[in-house]
């Protein structure tokens, strides 16, 4: 009878350490498979190699450069015109540039005239889209000369027709000078802007002192 009594309770102690080894080894499995599981959500687990070989450019941050006028237009945004009418454009990649108007001048804002053509000029291209560029006759200077172009057409072209500006140090060979000669015609023959004044134009930009009378 000992001998059966030990038997039985080995076999009780056996079988409980089994079942306690169980319990142990279930909990260890549910706490790894907890783990795995949340850390297959987290944004930086199993897309994190996909993101590294495939975004790489996406991020990637552009060089800034500095913009140069040449015969290629180029798309920039007038960010300001200021008193002397000079316009500073903005490409999108660029720094801020000063440029003038290429063949063409504005009186001084304070002139006769000159508040309306300032205006008018602001009006037209103040925070909007313009191209920009010049031609192989364009003089380099430390405000580079640019023609300034916006829904297809010229804002030279429009200030012309409108008086509100002047041909002006040109030599007849620059690309769209005739084009400029019809648009000053337009509103001399007219008597538009700096026009109502004769003698106010001249050869060498505008006469303030007939434009003060």
């Amino acid at each position: 009878m000992k001998q059966k009594k030990g038997y039985v309770e080995t076999v009780l102690q056996q079988g409980i350490l089994m079942i306690i080894l169980g319990l142990v080894l279930g909990f260890i499995m549910l706490i790894v498979s907890g783990i795995f599981s949340a850390s297959s959500q987290l944004p930086w687990a199993a897309t994190t190699a996909h993101a590294s070989i495939f975004d790489l450019g996406i991020n990637k941050q552009h060089k800034i450069t500095n913009l140069k006028v040449s015969t290629k237009p180029q798309l920039v945004k007038v960010i300001q015109v200021a008193d002397d009418n000079t316009l500073v454009v903005k490409g999108k990649y660029t720094n801020p540039k000063r440029v003038s108007l290429y063949l063409t001048v504005l009186p001084s804002k304070d002139a006769f005239v000159g508040s309306s053509a300032h205006s008018y000029l602001k009006k037209s291209v103040i925070n909007k889209n313009v191209y920009i560029f010049n031609d192989k006759q364009a003089p380099e200077r430390k405000i580079p000369v640019a023609y300034v172009e916006r829904e297809n057409q010229l804002i030279q072209s429009r200030l012309l027709r409108k008086g509100y500006a002047v041909i002006y140090n040109y030599n007849g060979s620059e690309k769209y000078y005739h084009q400029f000669v019809k648009d000053q015609d337009y509103a001399q023959q007219n008597s538009y802007g700096v026009w109502i004044r004769p003698g106010y134009v001249t050869d060498n930009g505008y006469n303030n002192r007939i434009g003060d009378n």
